[in-house]
């Protein structure tokens, strides 16, 4: 009989931790409020977190609060309910405090729709912590240990240019920094000193230093009780088994070269990009240079590089003495 070649076919690779799809999408906003209920305050921290479970892959784009945007399916209540704004403003509209929106998921919802309309970036859940929860995060984690290749001042100066204790969000000094809760919430929130470019890379050193610390042995396997003892207090559409079964899987595997923080590109902040559109700043940025650069992001096409602080991983700190 003729020789018959056998053809094998190889088995592509399936997603991990218990995913259906490849690749998902989660809006991750941090509330400047305390409101227990979630009825007000606006986006301070909006971050798409892009999840790959085939290759496995962590992408993490910072959404500027300051863009001007259009907020879709809102109630036609134009004394009450405005059409467009800062892109903040979407989740403080979309909550039960304002309830203008007609789609569900409450602020989330609106800030999710809002960033699909704006700028076709699709999400497919959503976390909205408080600030009294982020506190209590940290806490439950035990604190965090942060390096700091320079001191952050976050105390405001007076008209002398010197520091005052007065609305202070503390001084970090160089080098290692043990953070509670309070210390970790002031931290993110300083501003008065520096760009909001670099409080969102304030912001990403903290995020790198809470993932070391969710690794480390002592507390990957208290996951679970955290999320259980926090989820109620929290807006999102996730199950704890979800968000626990994600965060075990993927924190093991996450490493500086499958884990990327992006933002937006440092001249896209310049102060040609700088107005004052309805009486409040805004940043001009055109919303088709947003849209093509996010579908960069989406297709896994904007490289880590050290050199470029738009887009990079996490540092690694020198060994603590």
């Amino acid at each position: 009989p003729p020789e018959v070649t056998k053809i094998v076919t190889a088995t592509p690779p399936q997603p991990i931790c218990g995913s259906d799809v490849p690749v998902l999408y989660f809006l991750v906003i941090g509330a400047d409020a305390t409101d227990p209920e979630y009825r007000f305050g606006l986006s301070d921290v909006m971050r798409i977190v892009r999840i790959d479970f085939v290759e496995p892959k962590v992408s993490v784009m910072t959404l500027p609060r300051d863009l001007w945007v259009s907020y879709p399916n809102m109630k036609d209540e134009p004394q009450r309910c405005q059409v467009e704004g800062k892109l903040n403003q979407a989740y403080f509209l979309g909550n039960p405090g304002k309830s203008c929106y007609n789609g569900s998921g409450e602020g989330p919802g609106l800030l999710a729709e809002t960033i699909a309309s704006n700028f076709d970036l699709y999400n497919d859940h959503y976390v909205a912590i408080n600030e009294t929860v982020f506190k209590s995060l940290i806490d439950a984690m035990g604190g965090v240990d942060l390096y700091l290749d320079y001191a952050v001042d976050g105390r405001p100066v007076d008209e002398t240019g010197e520091a005052t204790a007065e609305n202070s969000h503390g001084y970090f000094p160089q080098g290692w920094n043990h953070l509670t809760g309070y210390d970790a919430m002031s931290f993110v929130r300083i501003r008065d000193r520096y760009t909001e470019i670099i409080r969102s890379d304030h912001q990403t050193l903290l995020l790198c230093a809470m993932k070391d610390k969710l690794k480390s042995p002592e507390i990957i396997t208290k996951i679970p009780q955290m999320i259980s003892a926090l989820i109620q207090e929290t807006q999102t559409d996730l199950s704890p088994a979800q968000i626990s079964q994600y965060l075990t899987c993927l924190l093991p595997k996450l490493s500086g070269a499958n884990l990327q923080f992006i933002r937006f590109p440092d001249e896209w902040f310049s102060k040609e990009h700088r107005t004052i559109y309805e009486g409040t700043f805004v940043w001009d940025i055109a919303q088709e240079e947003i849209r093509d650069y996010l579908k960069k992001f989406q297709d896994d096409a904007i490289p880590v590089q050290e050199a470029s602080e738009s887009s990079k991983g996490c540092p690694e700190p020198p060994p603590r003495n």
